[in-house]
């Protein structure tokens, strides 16, 4: 029986360090033999409104938990 594997990179960030970790665990599972992988990135879905801008997390001046969002 042949095993199926999906992999997410959830960051927003294209080329980001846990695209490199999923696509590595990926690998290490495919030389297991048997096993059949497949990677999703969402960085390059477009998923609105968020553009991983991170104002959310109040980084920048005048983020709140009324306006989370200022694009």
């Amino acid at each position: 029986m042949k095993v199926k594997i999906l992999g997410i990179s959830g960051s927003p960030r294209e080329k980001s360090n846990t695209e490199t970790l999923v696509k590595e665990a990926l690998y290490a599972a495919s030389q297991i033999g048997n096993v059949e992988t497949d990677f999703v990135e969402i960085a390059s879905l477009r998923i609105t409104p968020c553009k991983g801008c991170y104002e959310c997390y109040g980084f920048y001046k005048g983020a709140d938990w009324e306006n989370l969002c200022f694009k």
